[in-house]
């Protein structure tokens, strides 16, 4: 699942293993998995699925759409944060963890959503919307 992929080019980033910790520590955690209270920290969640058909068969080309938020324990915190997944994943092109991820479905460039403070949480976030094409 291209969610493995995430968590790997999340791993093998060095800018997100400076600010989320490395290996099994990192939090950074697909939105079933979340852990809360653990700040820093980057949840990503599925928005949106779609296959790319040929005329005759599915070309076993996929793109899919996450919003990554992430939170902080100050603005400026989230901020960072955000930035960094945006530099770690919009223009990743590779094959990690059995998927091939070309750049080519940036061209709808991510969607910075402006951030804010949870008050239950007392966390604040940032969040950023990032479509990937993969098979």
């Amino acid at each position: 699942m291209i969610e493995q992929s995430i968590y790997a080019i999340g791993q093998a980033s060095a800018g997100l293993a400076t600010l989320l910790g490395s290996g099994a520590n990192m939090k950074l955690f697909p939105e079933a998995e979340e852990q809360e209270h653990a700040t820093p920290r980057v949840v990503f969640s599925l928005v949106e699925a779609s296959t790319v058909s040929g005329i005759v068969q599915d070309s076993a080309w996929r793109h899919t759409r996450y919003v990554f938020t992430c939170y902080g324990a100050t603005a400026s915190e989230a901020k960072q944060l955000r930035e960094q997944v945006y530099t770690t994943f919009a223009r990743y092109n590779g094959t990690i963890g059995g998927h091939t991820i070309d750049p080519g479905g940036f061209d709808s460039v991510t969607r910075i959503e402006p951030g804010g403070y949870d008050f239950d949480l007392q966390q604040f976030y940032e969040e950023i919307e990032i479509p990937f094409f993969h098979n």
